[in-house]
C-alpha cells in the first residue's frame, strides 16, 4: 500500500493509496476525506455512493500536490483497508485445566 493524501484544486484532502501517477490522471484506491473530529480527525469515505472498486482516477490538472502521511495516520488506513488482520501476540496462549484437572 502507498498511502498519501492528494490535495486538490477545490481544497478537498483525500487520503488514498496511491496505484500510479502520470501526466494525465491519477489513480487512487480506499479515497477518504479526512474531518476533524473533537481533538483528532476521522476518516469518512470520499463520495460513499460511488462505486469505485476498480480505483478511482483523478485528472492530474484537478491536482495540487501529493504529500506522504504521518506514521500513525497510514497505520489507522492500513488497518482500516487491509483485509489481512494480523494479532499482535506478545506471548504464548496454552490450554487451561478444568475442575477436574483436563485440558480445556
Amino acid at each position: 500500500m502507498n498511502v498519501k493524501i492528494v490535495k486538490l484544486v477545490n481544497s478537498e484532502e483525500i487520503l488514498c493509496d496511491l496505484v500510479s501517477q502520470d501526466d494525465e490522471v491519477t489513480k487512487v484506491k480506499n479515497p477518504s476525506l479526512l474531518v476533524p473530529h473533537n481533538n483528532s480527525v476521522a476518516m469518512v469515505p470520499y463520495m460513499p455512493f460511488a462505486n469505485y472498486d476498480k480505483g478511482l482516477d483523478i485528472p492530474s490538472e484537478q491536482i495540487m500536490f501529493v504529500v506522504g502521511v504521518r506514521a500513525e495516520v497510514e497505520k489507522q488506513f492500513k488497518d482500516q483497508f487491509n483485509p489481512i488482520v494480523s494479532p499482535a501476540a506478545k506471548s504464548i496462549l496454552t490450554p487451561g485445566r478444568g475442575p477436574l484437572g483436563l485440558a480445556t
